[in-house]
C-alpha cells in the first residue's frame, strides 16, 4: 500500500565512492606532474642560431628532474594502491565499477619506474 521500503534508498554517492574519485584526480595530478618534469629534463636541441654561432644544445639528461619525477610517480603508486584498496572495499554490487584510471596509472608507474632502474 506504501511501496517498498526495501527499495534502493541510496540519496547520490558515499563518501567512498567520492574518495576513489579524489584518489583518481590526485593521481591524474601527478601524473601530469611528472609528464612535465621529464619533458623538461629531456636535452636541448640545437637551434638554428647555435649551429650558426657555434653553440651546441645539451646532450644529457637533467638527472635531478628525472629523480623528482621518479618520487613524484612513487607517490602516484601509493594514492593509486590506496584509492585501489578503497575501490575493492566498495566493489559490492554489480553496478559498482574498478576506476580505470587508478589501475592504469598504478601500473604505467610501476612499468616506469622499473624501466628507470634497469636502464641506469
Amino acid at each position: 500500500m506504501y511501496g517498498n521500503k526495501t527499495g534502493n534508498r541510496r540519496r547520490g554517492p558515499d563518501a567512498l565512492t567520492k574518495a576513489i574519485g579524489i584518489f583518481a584526480g590526485i593521481s591524474w595530478l601527478l601524473v601530469f606532474t611528472a609528464f612535465v618534469l621529464v619533458t623538461y629534463a629531456k636535452p636541448r636541441m640545437a637551434t638554428l642560431f647555435d649551429r650558426r654561432y657555434g653553440g651546441t644544445g645539451s646532450q644529457t639528461l637533467d638527472q635531478s628532474l628525472l629523480m623528482y619525477a621518479n618520487i613524484v610517480l612513487v607517490l602516484v603508486i601509493i594514492v593509486c594502491f590506496i584509492g585501489f584498496l578503497i575501490n575493492i572495499s566498495r566493489h559490492k554490487r554489480k553496478t559498482d565499477k574498478f576506476s580505470a584510471s587508478i589501475i592504469f596509472f598504478g601500473v604505467g608507474s610501476i612499468i616506469w619506474l622499473i624501466y628507470n632502474l634497469l636502464s641506469n
